[in-house]
């Protein structure tokens, strides 16, 4: 089945996705009671059924307003969205090292097999909430519109500098890691959307190209969503959790453990992670249209 060229709401609502929609609100209400409430070297399990959970109910709602989504277009797609999330956001946590910008806190011990494997199953879910957002609001207003803009312009001088330009963002990160920190979230989207628009796949830059700014608005409000649901969650867990370690933002306001600031961090890991799996799927697939639903029309510019 091919992206709509529209979204809006439905009223064809099936079984199957009741059925979805019903068991993720389920299987989120059960996770996050045990998550919030249980201390256990298995915390990893409630937190990942956590997301499963809201993964679902947000799958059953576009399925509601749309008549289609991730799962209808294939359990195989769908499914390789966490697999591609897994070294997505390991990537990070190799940044990290460098950075310590945050670190983890464990009440119980864990071996280091299990620390992976757990983690792991967790990390699997990032692209999958974030996809299943941007698709649920792609289908409410504002986004409903054109979102028409300012045509950015196209060519492979201009691409190949912005690649550039991230791949010496990275290493700069890495030099500078208490100054430039921030860039981690942003030098992924830099050098693999330019790439991705002059391979001739779904990318920001072929929307943007074009005229078009719905898909880089729809993943900014996605990643501050999700942002916001997992600085919630991770809040109140009795379990393992996440402290930030941020030069000079601590001293900030914050919105449960993140100082304000840092939640402008989830506007480019959003483009990173939609720049990241376009990329990553090329090995397992050779169509060039976008089944995440985001954009107008499948294809992208050579």
């Amino acid at each position: 089945m091919h992206p709509s060229t529209d979204v809006g709401p439905k009223r064809s609502f099936t079984f199957r996705g009741s059925r979805r929609l019903a068991s993720g609100l389920v299987l989120t209400g059960v996770s996050w009671s045990l998550y919030w409430t249980v201390t256990s070297a298995w915390s990893e399990v409630f937190f990942f059924g956590l997301w499963l959970g809201y993964i679902l109910t947000a799958d059953g709602l576009v399925h509601r307003r749309t008549g289609t989504s991730l799962i209808d277009r294939g359990k195989g797609r769908f499914l390789l969205v966490f697999v591609c999330s897994v070294p997505f956001w390991w990537a990070f946590e190799w940044c990290n090292w460098a950075l310590h910008n945050w670190s983890y806190v464990r009440p119980v011990p864990q071996n280091q097999i299990s620390h992976v494997l757990l983690f792991s199953l967790c990390f699997s879910t990032v692209l999958p909430a974030l996809f299943e957002t941007a698709e649920l609001l792609r289908s409410i207003r504002p986004f409903l519109g054109p979102c028409r803009g300012p045509v950015l312009p196209h060519n492979r001088p201009l691409t190949g500098g912005v690649t550039a330009l991230g791949v010496a963002s990275f290493g700069l990160m890495l030099a500078f890691p208490r100054q430039l920190f921030p860039l981690v979230w942003a030098f992924p989207v830099m050098v693999l959307d330019p790439l991705n628009s002059r391979a001739g796949r779904p990318s920001i830059w072929a929307e943007a190209a074009q005229g078009r700014w719905r898909l880089p608005l729809v993943l900014a409000a996605a990643g501050l969503t999700c942002g916001f649901f997992w600085e919630f969650w991770n809040y109140g867990t009795a379990g393992g959790h996440w402290v930030y370690h941020l030069p000079g933002f601590l001293s900030h306001p914050h919105l449960f453990r993140m100082p304000l600031p840092g939640y402008l961090g989830y506007l480019p890991f959003a483009a990173s992670a939609y720049a990241f799996y376009q990329t990553a799927r090329i090995p397992f697939s050779r169509d060039r249209e976008d089944h995440l639903n985001l954009v107008a029309r499948p294809g992208a510019m050579r």
